[in-house]
């Protein structure tokens, strides 16, 4: 059935179908909306779930990984500084089997203190073994969140579903829900029994001993490595009972691209357009949606990317120790390809601003105009446009 629902409304919904029995979240959420829309529903006992207002980041992600030890399944928001203030128990949950899924809303992380959109926040958190999905339009955080609890309780590693601040601002728009009964036959009530590594004490007080950490280190590499398999596997299934399906990275006219773009989240709306707009001149331009940013589908990347001249990679997200992350990504991928594309990095929509058809047009046609990049970050910030590995 099809409905006008925004992206709070989506997730609301996703919860419902999901069977989730406990969300946690702080009251100090900046999105209200989205607090407001789950409370509400929890209220009205759509949600059959008891809604639990922790008084900390740290709490919410705690309360949810309870709730994995209890088998139950559980839902967690957190925003961009929230995920930093959760580091530490987004490491334990991951080594100790206590696996949730959790919404991050991605705005900036930095010393501006401000609720604008940017990606470093989760792309430095890709270390802590969690998996990441990010989601662009309401249908696709709806069908995320299913595939989320499936793949989460099939290779017990917590899921990160990730949603640029601005997509929560869209206007409402169709979404197909699906019903009940297709939905308990895709995630049925219980997918697996969790066994933890840490069997005995409460959980903000258990060690590891050095042969348990390293036992638990190999087991969470070995879910790790069949994550791409599986998430593939479930995507298919989905595709069966629903319908519809997302890959794990989406490439829009790649086939024949001399250029192609290379994005993530709400960046990649507007690129689409702009792609449009150059084929319709004549131009072979391609865009490729990177979707699932860790385990980061490098084959998948490699095939789609290796046809082309060059590649322009569009990060909301700068690092001097790593570069732009979705840069190195997708360099490592290519490596050994030959010929090996050009890859420019290009920064752009650092603190919000926006990444207009303009900015994405002037990469194409700076791209297409030089033979090899100019340093390993080029800012398009209009207040900053000296090159990032000269600061």
């Amino acid at each position: 059935m099809v409905h006008e629902l925004n992206v709070s409304q989506a997730i609301s919904e996703a919860l419902r179908l999901a069977s989730v029995s406990i969300i946690s979240m702080c009251s100090v959420t900046q999105r209200t909306d989205l607090v407001g829309t789950l409370s509400h529903g929890c209220m009205q006992n759509r949600l059959q779930a008891r809604l639990l207002p922790v008084e900390s980041v740290r709490g919410a992600l705690a309360v949810s990984m309870e709730a994995a030890r209890a088998g139950i399944r559980s839902f967690a928001v957190t925003y961009n500084r929230g995920l930093s203030l959760m580091r530490e128990y987004a490491l334990w949950s991951s080594s100790a089997s206590l696996p949730p899924v959790a919404i991050e809303i991605e705005g900036d992380g930095t010393a501006s203190l401000d609720i604008w959109i940017e990606q470093r926040e989760h792309l430095v958190r890709k270390h802590v073994n969690w998996i990441q999905v990010h989601c662009e339009t309401a249908q696709e955080v709806l069908d995320t969140i299913l595939v989320a609890y499936r793949v989460q309780e099939t290779v017990g590693l917590p899921v990160m579903i990730v949603l640029d601040e601005s997509s929560l601002d869209r206007f409402p728009e169709p979404v197909n829900i699906p019903s009940q009964k297709y939905v308990d036959r895709f995630l049925p009530t219980l997918m697996r029994e969790y066994r933890p590594v840490i069997k005995e004490s409460a959980l903000l007080q258990f060690r590891l001993l050095p042969g348990d950490s390293g036992e638990s280190g190999s087991l969470v590499d070995a879910s790790t490595e069949r994550v791409l398999v599986r998430f593939e596997e479930i995507e298919e299934y989905f595709m069966n009972v629903f319908q519809r399906s997302y890959a794990a990275a989406e490439a829009v006219n790649c086939d024949d691209a001399d250029i192609i773009l290379v994005t993530a989240g709400m960046t990649a709306d507007t690129a689409r357009r702009v792609v449009e707009a150059l084929r319709a001149k004549g131009e072979k331009a391609g865009l490729l949606r990177v979707r699932l940013l860790r385990p980061f589908p490098a084959d998948l990347i490699r095939r789609t990317l290796a046809p082309a001249r060059k590649v322009a990679v569009v990060d909301r997200d700068a690092s001097l120790d790593a570069r732009n992350r979705i840069m190195k990504e997708v360099d490592a991928a290519l490596h050994g390809n030959v010929p090996v594309p050009a890859v420019f990095p290009y920064v752009a929509g650092i603190g919000g601003r926006t990444v207009g058809a303009g900015e994405l047009e002037d990469i194409y046609w700076r791209t297409k105009r030089e033979d090899q990049p100019d340093g390993e970050g080029i800012w398009l910030d209009a207040r900053m446009t000296s090159k990032w590995n000269s600061v």
